[in-house]
């Protein structure tokens, strides 16, 4: 029976910074909390706000691959990370500098303190993660040589 070898401490890392990603964005769709949000109305279902929500479980579905052991995974987990803090940083740098600034909203600060802090955990450990598995391929392949 062939076995999988364990996930590495950054690919495990990696996991749980895109969990806490996750967690922080599917509070961000239940309750978005203050803050100025550009879009409102057709992407609402009753109570629920759609885009957080759907990343927070793109991010949830990612961290379950990174669980899977499929080599490249950390990166890929990693990548998506860092699209997320680029996009906070860029196209929802109003509202996040917005609920950072506010921590007496506390389910906004919450999310987004939640949120931020998965997505540099995750985007740190998949690189890293990845440095790693392109180090132990070519010492790998040196020493076969």
């Amino acid at each position: 029976m062939k076995t999988s070898a364990p996930l590495s401490g950054l690919a495990k890392l990696t996991m749980v910074g895109l969990v806490g990603t996750g967690i922080g964005f599917l509070g961000a769709g239940v309750d978005p909390g203050p803050g100025p949000r550009v879009v409102k109305g057709f992407l609402n279902v009753g109570h629920l706000y759609l885009p957080p929500l759907l990343v927070g479980l793109v991010a949830l579905a990612m961290a379950g691959l990174v669980a899977t052991r499929i080599r490249w995974m950390p990166t890929v987990g990693g990548a998506f990370a860092s699209i997320l803090l680029i996009g906070a940083a860029t196209l929802g740098s109003a509202a996040v500098s917005f609920r950072l600034t506010h921590p007496g909203a506390v389910i906004g600060f919450a999310e987004d303190c939640i949120q931020l802090t998965g997505e540099a955990i995750a985007a740190v450990a998949g690189i890293a993660a990845t440095v790693q598995l392109v180090r132990n391929k070519a010492f790998g392949h040196r020493l076969k040589s």
